[in-house]
């Protein structure tokens, strides 16, 4: 190897090692000799501190020459291979009044063959960006579309160089179609998919050692191949490269190949993957941390005209096709600088392209209607209004007013209710979908509140943030009442119902409690007798309260003949956007809901006088609906992907009420997704309101609701909620419903025992109490 080989093979490894951590039980894709190619470019401009920082992490500062030494290497990969194509191009776009340093574009253009493009950032974004990606698709054969997205640039974007890389080759000995059969691929123990299996037996150059086996397919020419690594022992793969530690090891392991007969399968395949790879985890976790720090970048040798430059982001995309015939792969990267001395006098770039907090408030209230947060894994709920596709991380979404009123203390209670629930909810659900109403659970919980006792009352006053309260029933009433006022442009509703049983005696200081402070009339049902078509009629009601937005909140076989009453909250919102989106201005854009784990998404997009707020680590847009009278709040980290870390610096609700408060009129660019969610959940599990304290609720035998009814032992068997939330150019629509079912307490002539879950299987021996078998049964199978 030469010295600069030497490096690009380290700084591949380097590279390859820090992706994969990322991405443990994803397909990982890339280009290393792209991503050091366009960083090395960047590297001419870089001076001082960056550009040691930069130098050591591509493993270049031991090379007295090189952008020298890349220009040999890039001139030597285009010079043609006979039998394949490959071919390497750079390119410079840069910003058509900004003044580039003859030094710096000259080095580019001698090493790197990398001609200036003149493009207007400042007026023409859009056109720029498209001319790029036109730029990088001709260079890939159309394999790489898109590198970057709508709304990753902006006015403030100064130039960005791109590296793009194509090859393609056919097998030197082919595989034959009729031999590829349907085989299957396991991609962990036990977890097997279906595959279409290519499969070749003939001499391959083929060598093992190290805990490695390795085969290389040769392409036609014999100038390039393609090399498989598996385990030796199955499955260990992660260990094994840990063991060798370098690229280098397993390069000279295969240089040591020999032909042998092999029968070789391997999977038909196409992968594609990007990564942005100025994501803290990736080049920053590597040492290159001032590159991407406003104010601490030092690329004067680009411009001396603006000392203010930094790389706001570098953006990897590669593909791989392999197939009968051989192999297709293309990358390309771009590295994005922007002058960030003019931040302050250009708009305000809000991209809703990572997990965000949304909260639903009334304006002259201040209550929490709606409110939802994320930013795990693997949501499966969530229904996107254009394709079908999952998104990878819990949306954090809600609604909130355009101005932030001065709280009463039960809005404020309110408030503090709505946080601890929110937070409790997520810390379950950290990779799933999450919205909810804290209103309606608190509306239903504080009616419940007026029939509990003793410890049962303390413990549920306490967790509902109404202890300090002096009558807290008639201020839920005056705040229901206002709630259902009407607000000018939406359409805003809370309703109550007491579902009893027909022969269920309840006090009347409780029914009229619920009557005068709530509005719950009472509904007479057969729970004893016709539980299911009491159930039906509750779920009526509540789909006539939501405009058929909640359904079947209260699932078959959730109510029994024990039930004596059901409680239930509904809660309604649709508002239409006071500034509209244009339809023809959504796009399809990327949601990145981890770093490096993007999904497609359809993405709306307007410029416009926003309130805008930033501070404690975070960024807040409001958008406020026709009216005035409320609008949607939403919160971005300054940090990308460090939502869940602000929130936590911030610790309250109220904090971010009071910044949302502090927001000016503001030019924003701003894209935000359309969608729809749908979540339910089981607050009386044990997960929720009891780990907030609510347990005797709960409890049989324990349960203090003596101010309902004394002629029966009663207790809530379970809380309820269900809440959905649309978003789209026109507005938004958010509805949730909350069911208590309080029933009797009394013990069972039979105990059911349902064995329709995990379960643990001993078989003893009675005479000596020996434990003969023993196991854990997770999937019974015949």
């Amino acid at each position: 190897m030469s010295s600069l080989t030497e490096s690009a093979v380290r700084f591949a490894w380097s590279l390859l090692n820090q992706v994969i951590e990322q991405h443990k039980s994803e397909n990982v894709f890339l280009s290393p000799a792209s991503v050091q190619v366009a960083l090395a470019m960047t590297l001419a401009g870089a001076k001082t501190e960056t550009e040691a920082e930069l130098s050591q992490a591509l493993h270049l500062s031991q090379l007295k020459s090189p952008h020298s030494d890349m220009g040999r290497l890039i001139s030597a990969l285009n010079s043609g291979r006979q039998g394949v194509k490959l071919a390497v191009a750079n390119r410079l776009f840069a910003e058509r009044s900004f003044a580039i340093e003859a030094e710096f574009s000259g080095t580019l253009a001698k090493s790197y063959g990398a001609e200036l493009g003149s493009v207007d950032f400042k007026q023409q974004c859009e056109a720029a960006r498209e001319a790029i990606n036109q730029w990088v698709e001709q260079q890939t054969s159309s394999k790489i579309r898109e590198l970057l997205a709508r709304g990753s640039l902006d006015t403030n974007t100064r130039f960005v160089l791109v590296n793009a890389i194509y090859f393609k080759g056919d097998w030197m000995d082919p595989f034959d179609r009729d031999d590829t059969y349907d085989g299957q691929f396991e991609s962990v123990p036990g977890s097997q998919s279906p595959v279409r299996m290519m499969q070749n037996k003939r001499d391959f150059l083929y060598t093992e050692g190290r805990g490695l086996r390795l085969v290389q397919l040769l392409f036609a020419g014999d100038s390039c191949s393609m090399v498989i690594v598996l385990p030796q022992e199955r499955h260990q793969l992660d260990a094994a490269l840990k063991s060798e530690a370098r690229l280098d090891n397993i390069l000279e392991l295969a240089r040591q190949a020999m032909a042998r007969e092999v029968d070789l399968h391997l999977p038909r395949f196409k992968v594609e993957t990007q990564f942005t790879l100025s994501d803290p985890q990736y080049l920053p976790a590597m040492g290159v941390k001032r590159l991407f720090t406003e104010g601490c970048a030092d690329l004067s040798g680009i411009s001396k005209s603006s000392r203010d430059l930094f790389v706001s982001k570098v953006v990897h995309k590669a593909c791989l096709e392999v197939n009968e015939e051989g192999a297709e792969a293309a990358a390309a990267t771009a590295t994005c600088v922007v002058d960030c001395a003019k931040l302050e006098d250009d708009s305000v770039t809000f991209n809703v392209n990572e997990p965000f907090l949304v909260l639903i408030l009334d304006r002259s209230t201040g209550c929490v209607l709606f409110a939802g947060m994320g930013g795990g894994g693997g949501i499966s709920n969530l229904d996107w209004t254009g394709p079908s596709q999952t998104w990878r991380r819990v949306l954090r979404a809600s609604l909130f007013s355009a101005a932030i009123p001065r709280m009463s203390s039960l809005t404020e209670s309110a408030v503090r209710f709505a946080w601890s629930l929110l937070n409790q909810v997520i810390e379950q659900h950290k990779s799933e979908n999450v919205f909810l109403s804290p209103a309606s659970v608190q509306v239903a919980l504080a009616m419940t509140l007026a029939g509990a006792k003793t410890e049962t009352e303390a413990e549920l006053s306490q967790a509902l943030h109404l202890s300090q309260l002096k009558s807290p029933h008639s201020d839920m009433g005056r705040l229901i009442s206002a709630l259902n006022s009407g607000r000018q442009g939406v359409k805003l509703a809370v309703a109550n119902r007491l579902f009893a049983e027909r022969s269920f005696a309840i006090e009347g200081e409780f029914s009229g409690t619920l009557a005068k402070s709530y509005g719950a009339e009472l509904g007479s049902v057969d729970f004893k007798q016709q539980c299911e078509a009491a159930r039906e009629a509750i779920n009526q009601w509540v789909e006539q309260q939501t405009s058929s937005k909640i359904r079947e909140l209260l699932a078959q076989g959730s109510l029994d003949s024990n039930t004596r009453l059901v409680l239930v909250n509904a809660i309604y919102f649709k508002g239409d956007w006071k500034h509209t989106f244009n339809p023809e201005s959504t796009y399809d854009g990327q949601f990145e809901s981890a770093p490096g784990s993007q999904s497609p998404i359809r993405m709306m997009q307007q410029t416009q006088q926003f309130p805008y707020a930033e501070g404690r680590g975070l960024r807040i847009v409001q958008l406020p609906f026709a009216g005035g009278s409320c609008s949607m709040l939403i919160v971005l980290p300054f940090e990308r992907h460090g939502l869940s870390a602000a929130l936590q610096a911030v610790g309250s609700l109220e904090d971010i009420l009071a910044l949302a408060g502090s927001a000016t009129e503001q030019e924003v660019d701003l894209h935000l997704p359309r969608f729809k969610v749908e979540t339910q959940f089981s607050l009386s599990d044990p997960q929720y309101l009891p780990a907030m304290g609510v347990k005797r609720l709960f409890e049989r035998g324990h349960a203090d609701l003596s101010g309902i009814s004394t002629a029966e032992n009663l207790f809530v068997s379970k809380v309820v909620h269900k809440a959905c939330l649309e978003v789209n150019e026109e507005g938004a629509e958010a509805a949730a419903a909350t069911a208590v079912a309080i029933a009797c307490f009394s013990m069972p002539m039979m105990m059911p025992f349902f064995v329709t879950e995990p379960f643990l299987v001993l078989i003893k021996d009675e005479a000596t109490n020996s434990v003969l078998f023993a196991g854990r049964i997770n999937q019974p199978k015949e």
